[in-house]
């Protein structure tokens, strides 16, 4: 589940996990991973200048190596048709599109076998007309002091935010995985879940 802040992934993941979609799916098994863990578990790091590609690579590798360690061990069980749900907030697009210094080459394998796991990917945009709203407006002292690394003025801030936005429209064409995107601009939370539950069912 990639996207940028405001366009309503954490909201969504909690309605997934609130309906129980694991049960719905009917998958025995269950990994959860917020963006604490995908991504923002490195930002002190960043922040410090600490930080280079081999950081990033590794926390993806050590994500998704676990992932395919249990698929292997289910089709030694002979368990073919068994799955298990993962849900990943903020994942290899996003490490793509925050970190100038990585490109799609650098996590490309990781698409792939993201591609051998069944995963799906879905992005959710917004419209430029609620970035303001949606962005600039969010409460909070914490929020507002990383935001405004991005620019001195509202207007700076949202165009670096539309630029992160286009940069992820650009991956999402470059990803072998099956695609969702949601533009959560004029819909509520329960539409969303809906098209992500639609989706996963296909």
């Amino acid at each position: 589940m990639e996207g940028i802040p405001g366009t309503g992934k954490t909201t969504l993941l909690e309605k997934l996990k609130e309906k129980n979609i694991g049960n719905i799916l009917m998958t025995p098994s269950e990994f959860i991973f917020s963006e604490e863990i995908t991504q923002r578990v490195l930002e002190k790091q960043y922040n410090n200048g600490l930080l280079d590609k081999s950081h990033n690579i590794a926390l993806l590798e050590d994500i998704i190596s676990p992932l395919e360690n249990y698929q292997t061990r289910l089709l030694k069980r002979g368990w073919s048709t068994l799955r298990f749900l993962y849900i990943l907030e903020r994942f290899h697009l996003t490490h793509c599109t925050y970190y100038p210094y990585l490109s799609w080459k650098d996590v490309k394998d990781i698409d792939d076998r993201l591609k051998n796991l069944g995963g799906k990917l879905c992005l959710l945009t917004m419209d430029e007309k609620i970035f303001a709203e949606r962005i600039i407006n969010r409460p909070g002292e914490l929020w507002q002091n990383y935001i405004s690394r991005y620019g001195k003025t509202e207007a700076e801030i949202i165009k670096h935010y539309i630029c992160q936005q286009q940069e992820f429209l650009k991956m999402s064409k470059k990803t072998n995985l099956p695609l969702l995107i949601i533009n959560t601009t004029n819909i509520n939370i329960e539409e969303a879940y809906n098209m992500v539950k639609e989706f996963l069912l296909e």
